[in-house]
């Protein structure tokens, strides 16, 4: 969008909104609202308003309260709060991945200020939400099939090497039927063994890798500017509406094609603090 192919970036919204429909139950698919917003502003962006209300109608049924874009809007404000939900490794052998909201942060709230006039930019996507759902649910753990069996194989192990040891006792004081006894010992020990080293293998473990400079939501606002030059300031506060001075942003409104003017900006760094410095 920010290149101004806003054909393509269209359809990479699109392709969002679809990743998002795999959810088990059907009334809760496509709910992430930040991609149908962008992918009708796409739309409008490319004069095509009949395509524009066709994903602006999916919006308004996910957030109602939205004032959709009127048509002589032609300058998007995109900011972003927080920091990136968390996935965290819990349970025995830390198996369990679960997803937590960040920490560490105040700003929940956006006031933008161009043209001389200042509006609160509406909270369209809950991110940390996003990621702490699927079907419409909140996920409390997955990747739990891992430690069921891992289990399994160690129980499974255990048990046939004790059958090995005393096949190979019987064995040893038996003289009708040692050999068969000592063959059923080493079958049995060469399972055993087997099975715990299938054991050992399982990684069950949660992955926790993920994103570390994603937000916790996004906010957005659409407004008219004049494409010869405008000013804009942002301003990040916390739920109560009390601004946080220093993550102040002012610039100037960014114009993609000549028509279509777009501001993003966030209230922290997009760099990891480990990255920081960095080549």
């Amino acid at each position: 969008m920010r290149r101004g192919d806003f054909e393509n970036a269209r359809a990479c919204f699109k392709g969002g909104a679809l990743q998002d429909a795999f959810a088990e139950e059907e009334q809760h698919r496509c709910d992430f609202a930040l991609m149908s917003f962008l992918e009708g502003w796409a739309s409008q962006c490319l004069g095509d308003g009949d395509l524009a209300q066709t994903a602006y109608q999916d919006v308004q049924r996910l957030r109602p309260d939205f004032t959709l874009p009127p048509p002589d809007h032609n300058t998007l404000i995109l900011a972003e709060t927080g920091r990136a939900p968390r996935k965290l490794a819990l349970g025995e052998g830390q198996h369990e991945l679960v997803c937590k909201r960040g920490v560490g942060f105040t700003e929940q709230k956006v006031r933008v200020t161009v043209n001389e006039k200042t509006e609160d930019a509406y909270p369209m996507e809950d991110v940390a939400w996003q990621a702490m759902t699927r079907g419409g649910r909140p996920i409390e753990k997955i990747l739990q099939g891992h430690v069921v069996f891992r289990r399994t194989n160690q129980q499974i192990g255990t048990a046939l090497t004790g059958v090995a040891a005393a096949a190979a006792i019987a064995g040893a004081h038996s003289e009708d039927h040692r050999d068969e006894l000592l063959a059923a010992s080493a079958a049995a020990g060469v399972i055993g063994v087997t099975q715990l080293l299938i054991a050992s293998k399982v990684q069950t473990r949660a992955d926790t890798r993920a994103w570390k400079n994603l937000p916790d939501a996004v906010h957005v606002l659409t407004c008219r500017t004049d494409p010869n030059g405008g000013d804009v300031t942002i301003r990040f506060a916390d739920a109560s509406g009390n601004e946080i001075v220093e993550q102040r942003r002012e610039g100037a409104v960014f114009f993609i094609d000549g028509r279509n003017g777009m501001v993003w900006v966030r209230s922290r760094s997009a760099v990891p603090i480990q990255s920081a410095g960095k080549p």
